[in-house]
């Protein structure tokens, strides 16, 4: 934790049932292009910092109700939320075909009194979200998706969110700025229109995402006939 986060937490948390930090800001970064490969664990290496938006708050006590964290765009609208009462996914790792260490492991808000840091990975819910009606879920390493494919929807766009914190029905919330990777050249209208390009293609899946599972079902239910 930095030293502005240590101030303020001398300065506030000791008076209050709950505290949001106000986010630094975070900066649009693409993974590397290794397809999410990590080094064999022989390999002496130290953790990157976290990717996305760097989102502390504090609990003085353990929370009656679930605690809820809201992404909000510029105009209003929640674009993902989460949840203590998120279910963790859970990896069998006999169902992978790659190393089970190269999976970050899922987990949700926490509620229990204390410090605590989460990480939004700047995208938007996915396609599979959308289609259930949600907008968020447990988060994979403090971050979206696993090491490969990930599922996580778009892109945010660069510029000013707010985030809101939701303890026992009481709500606090911080502005938070998203920036462009320094290392990337791109015009303001190019990035909108690649955003807008993306939200389009996400909600499209997402209205395909029941008819997919329905022929996923069907594909299955038909295979079953064969063996019998």
């Amino acid at each position: 934790m930095t030293s502005s986060r240590l101030r303020e937490l001398a300065a506030k948390t000791t008076q209050e049932d709950a505290h949001l930090f106000k986010p630094t800001v975070a900066y649009r970064i693409r993974p590397g292009s290794d397809q999410g490969t990590p080094f064999p664990p022989e390999i002496a290496k130290a953790e990157n910092p976290p990717a996305g938006a760097v989102i502390d708050y504090y609990l003085h006590s353990t929370s009656n109700e679930p605690v809820t964290l809201e992404i909000v765009a510029s105009k209003g609208n929640v674009i993902r939320t989460y949840s203590s009462a998120d279910r963790v996914p859970v990896v069998d790792e006999k169902t992978l075909d790659i190393p089970m260490y190269w999976m970050r492991p899922a987990r949700a808000l926490s509620s229990t009194a204390g410090l605590h840091r989460f990480i939004w990975d700047l995208h938007y819910a996915s396609a599979a979200q959308l289609a259930a009606g949600g907008t968020g879920g447990a988060a994979a390493g403090g971050g979206g998706g696993g090491r490969r494919g990930g599922g996580a929807g778009p892109w945010g766009y660069i510029g000013d969110y707010s985030v809101r914190l939701i303890v026992d029905g009481k709500s606090y919330t911080q502005p938070l700025t998203v920036k462009m990777d320094p290392n990337v050249k791109m015009s303001d209208a190019d990035e909108r229109a690649q955003f807008e390009a993306a939200l389009l293609c996400g909600n499209l899946l997402a209205q395909l995402t029941p008819a997919n599972i329905q022929a996923a079902n069907l594909l299955r239910q038909l295979r079953d006939l064969q063996r019998k």
